[in-house]
């Protein structure tokens, strides 16, 4: 799966949203039933490039053209492009198999890593991470132990945070603001996680 381009580094203005999936049941004397139908959250992207060299602009817009605007996923790390690493808690990494030991993180460049096995902490001394050797450099997970079918693992770590997503719409728009300089918008749509 391909990766978001770090350059050129988009303008300050970083937006990141969260999203959930929840049913929600109302009854006729108004409390409501909740049911959580997502295992993780997905996140939404926009990202602002403010004055950029149309060199720049091209190696978003080739980006864009190459995975045919919103049909081809790929992955971004929230971040990365500025070197500032995020604070997580409770990022998913899967629903074991009861046979795999080893994982692809959804983090790069991780540090302070606390692994969980549903909601337990698994102890440090059997979990070995590996920074940036996963698929698009992410970080991986190797467990001295074998999880049981069905458990579901997490983390808490300080570093990239991997975002499966595509492009929201099939369409980008590029606005010519001065000679050689240009202006964009792109939104990402997040996606569930690979399973």
């Amino acid at each position: 799966m391909a990766k978001y381009p770090n350059s050129p580094v988009p303008s300050y203005e970083h937006v990141a949203a969260s999203r959930w999936k929840t049913v929600i049941s109302i009854f006729d004397d108004g409390n409501e039933q909740r049911r959580q139908k997502w295992t993780a959250p997905q996140y939404d992207i926009t990202l602002q490039y403010n004055a950029i060299r149309a060199t720049a602009m091209s190696t978003i817009w080739n980006f864009f053209e190459a995975r045919k605007g919103a049909y081809e996923a790929f992955h971004y790390y929230i971040g990365e492009a500025w070197g500032e690493k995020q604070d997580v808690k409770g990022a998913y990494i899967a629903v074991a198999d009861g046979t795999a030991t080893a994982f692809t993180l959804p983090c790069k460049n991780s540090c302070s890593v606390t692994i969980y096995q549903n909601g337990s902490v698994i102890g440090s001394s059997l979990v070995v991470v590996n920074a940036t050797v996963g698929v698009d450099d992410a970080d991986t997970l190797s467990l001295g132990m074998t999880p049981s079918s069905g458990d579901v693992l997490t983390m808490d770590y300080t570093g990239y945070q991997k975002v499966r997503c595509r492009f929201k719409e099939d369409s980008l728009s590029r606005t010519l603001w001065e000679k050689d300089i240009y202006k964009l918008t792109v939104e990402l749509k997040g996606l569930p996680p690979a399973t």
